[in-house]
């Protein structure tokens, strides 16, 4: 069994960084994680936009789950910034800039970010058991 690790191109990469440093800069300056996500959100989606391979490398696949394909399982997080269009980020975002800020304000930031990142994984779990 050999271990495959995918080639991803630096504007992958490039999105990688945008959400990190994103977040980390939300988190360290005690701004809003709410506000900090929806700006990840929408510049991976303008990137994969203009760069539609973004969209196939940040993207979490089922096979991911194999040994073989172990170091792709960053894309259970990546995959939550990635979106099939127009009308689809904007619902999401409209909804979590409404829902998102009251929630996070009641439980913490930290708290809020942990919650988003499980929920998301447990997301691209069960889109990919659903559509094997």
């Amino acid at each position: 069994m050999d271990v495959v690790i995918s080639q991803i191109s630096l504007v992958s990469l490039f999105c990688i960084c945008i959400i990190i440093g994103t977040i980390v800069f939300a988190y360290y300056k005690k701004l809003m994680i709410t506000y900090a996500l929806i700006i990840a959100n929408f510049v991976v989606f303008v990137i994969s936009y203009i760069y539609p391979i973004v969209i196939y490398e940040l993207g979490f696949q089922p096979i991911y789950l194999s040994l073989e394909f172990l170091p792709q399982l960053y894309t259970l997080i990546t995959s939550m910034f990635v979106h099939g269009g127009f009308a689809h980020i904007f619902g999401n975002m409209l909804v979590f800039l409404f829902m998102g800020m009251a929630f996070e304000q009641r439980i913490g930031r930290k708290n809020f970010l942990i919650i988003y990142l499980i929920t998301g994984i447990c997301g691209a779990l069960t889109h990919s058991t659903l559509n094997l």
